[in-house]
């Protein structure tokens, strides 16, 4: 027998048109906005069988703020791609909060809560003030699956209540390199053993990836090998943050599962009461994807270290809990800017 394929350039796609478009987004008033750009993640972002599925997007990618229509949404939904920050500050570091959206969790086998509607996990930088425009960075901590990896640019920085994962790899020498797994979509520095990418060669230990870099602008990646597709950053404070005492009761929700956030240390609480514990999701499970200020860590959580949502809202308590600084170096954590804390400046 034998078979012949024709590949025909003007055949029509098999997939589903996008049905929604994002304009450019208005000039960033925000104070710490360059800052966001400087320390910007380079995102290698692993892709799988359903690749749309592991591509950067928005919170209403599919154009409405329903949280619980995202799975469905997602063939016709946008796959512009966009990143999520904010940034606190104490009286001797910045705090740079990244969180990377996915419309979906999954596996090839959803089963017992495998997969989920609405996935988001990310990254906390720990930034040293030196008296230049954008710091030092010493730390890197990721999210993946409710644990927190810990990598060094400052070599002096050592094992605390978490181990010292590993070091960090630069794009254009202000960028580090993450690598961001397919499916589930939990993140780590591309040195980690977890990492299967190779920043090097540029290579995906799996065969297809998609590289993300920010541009100021929200590509879309053509396939689910590409290379170095832009993104563009959307403040949490203004999308997410003021959404939520407004979501209760909603017919289209957003937020779900409000708790009161109850912290460690005897630190400051939330400048919200209750606040929303996660995305609102139905499809396969119930409200698995969590807004920054809703994440843990198991290992510090069950040593009753750090209360949950502590590591996003309280970033300076939360990574002096985990690793150990240069003793006489000053590491102060009283906030001069922490608009999610009960703070005052």
């Amino acid at each position: 027998a034998e078979l012949a394929i024709i590949v025909d350039p003007t055949a029509p796609s098999l997939k589903p048109r996008e049905k929604v478009e994002f304009p450019a987004e208005p000039v960033s008033l925000d104070p710490y906005r360059d800052l966001a750009e400087h320390y910007a993640p380079f995102i290698a972002q692993e892709t799988w069988f359903d690749p749309k599925a592991d591509y950067l997007c928005r919170v209403d990618f599919d154009g409405d703020w329903n949280g619980g229509n995202n799975w469905a949404n997602l063939p016709e939904g946008s796959s512009q791609a966009y990143v999520y920050y904010t940034v606190v500050e104490t009286e001797t570091h910045w705090f740079i909060i990244y969180n990377l959206f996915h419309a979906r969790d999954y596996t090839d086998r959803c089963v017992a809560g495998t997969c989920h509607e609405n996935d988001n996990e990310g990254i906390i930088l720990t930034v040293r003030k030196d008296g230049t425009p954008y710091g030092r960075l010493q730390v890197m901590e990721t999210l993946a699956h409710n644990n927190v990896y810990s990598f060094v640019a400052d070599r002096r920085i050592t094992n605390g209540l978490h181990n010292v994962d590993g070091g960090i790899e630069w794009y254009q020498d202000s960028h580090p390199v993450i690598y961001v797994e397919s499916g589930g979509h939990g993140i780590y520095g591309s040195l980690a053993p977890q990492s299967r990418y190779d920043f090097k060669s540029d290579r995906f230990a799996g065969g297809t990836g998609v590289t993300y870099i920010y541009k100021g602008r929200a590509e879309r990646p053509r396939h689910a090998n590409d290379r170095l597709v832009g993104y563009e950053l959307l403040p949490i404070y203004q999308h997410w943050w003021l959404k939520a005492p407004m979501e209760i009761g909603t017919k289209l929700p957003l937020f779900d599962d409000y708790f009161s956030y109850a912290p460690r240390g005897r630190r400051p609480k939330a400048a919200l009461d209750p606040i929303p514990g996660a995305f609102y999701g139905r499809a396969e499970a119930v409200n698995k994807a969590r807004p920054f200020w809703g994440w843990h860590d198991v290992q510090s959580l069950k040593r009753g270290v750090v209360a949950v949502g502590q590591w996003g809202l309280d970033p300076a308590y939360a990574v002096r809990q985990h690793l150990r600084f240069p003793p006489g170096e000053p590491f102060s954590d009283r906030y001069v800017f922490n608009p999610y804390l009960a703070v005052e400046p």
